[in-house]
């Protein structure tokens, strides 16, 4: 395969969601959007899993890459 095509259409803004009968969205986008001001405020990896703290972990060397690969 050498080209693959993107499409989007019938885009919203951000507060437009739907609807559902078992999650707290409200809560959620809440918990979203504190975590978006923290990585804006203090950077990309101030937010990880603690897995990606250990020797095998990937988020902190692939943070400083762009797309993962190198700049």
């Amino acid at each position: 395969m050498r080209r693959v095509g993107v499409s989007l259409s019938q885009l919203s803004n951000a507060d437009t969601y739907q609807l559902s009968l078992f999650d707290d969205q409200e809560h959620k986008r809440a918990i979203d959007q504190v975590m978006d001001d923290i990585k804006d405020r203090f950077g990309d990896i101030a937010i990880l899993r603690a897995s990606s703290i250990t020797a095998a972990g990937q988020a902190i060397d692939r943070a400083s890459k762009i797309g993962g690969h190198y700049k």
